[in-house]
């Protein structure tokens, strides 16, 4: 028979063995779930953080935007519009005149919009005249009446003389108007 003190080890030893298994094959699962769950969570947070982020900008710039809202609709009236470009060429005509300039316009061309590029109207202008009239008719170009076309970029500018005489000169220019 099993003596008092043999049965006390052989249940410690039972207790211990069963204890090892619960702990093996419940405890330690748990935990490596607990521990995976924690690094999930801490992942959402940061995603959330992010999103949080991401909606206070989106806040801030619709406030922005119907606060610059009607400094954008001044800005879009700076683009030619397609349908007055012939009103526009009738202005330029209309400034040379003004500036005592004789005016022809060699060729329109435009560019297709892209999303890399803004579309504009390329105009290859004639002048001649005295150089004091071209600078005139160059300063009122910016400010052409109606509507005021701000957003032209000369690209190039040539001046030549045509005779010996004072006055007698031609400038070519080369502009671009941008639409919308």
């Amino acid at each position: 028979m099993l003596t008092a003190q043999k049965k006390l080890f052989l249940s410690l030893s039972i207790g211990l063995a069963g204890l090892a298994v619960f702990v093996g094959l419940i405890i330690y699962p748990l935990i490596n779930r607990i521990s995976i769950a924690s690094k999930e969570c801490f992942n959402n947070q940061e995603i959330l953080s992010k999103l949080e982020q991401r909606i206070s900008l989106l806040k801030e710039l619709r406030k922005n935007y119907k606060d610059n809202q009607p400094d954008l609709l001044s800005l879009e009236k700076a683009f030619l519009d397609p349908e007055e470009t012939v009103g526009f060429i009738t202005n330029l005509e209309t400034v040379a005149k003004k500036t005592n300039n004789s005016f022809e316009i060699k060729s329109v061309s435009s560019n297709p919009s892209d999303e890399k590029e803004s579309s504009y109207l390329t105009l290859n202008i004639y002048l001649w005249g005295s150089f004091s009239k071209s600078l005139d008719f160059l300063a009122n170009l910016e400010n052409i009446p109606y509507p005021p076309y701000r957003l032209i970029k000369i690209d190039n500018l040539t001046i030549k003389r045509l005779a010996k005489e004072e006055g007698d000169l031609e400038t070519i220019l080369s502009i671009k108007v941008y639409t919308q």
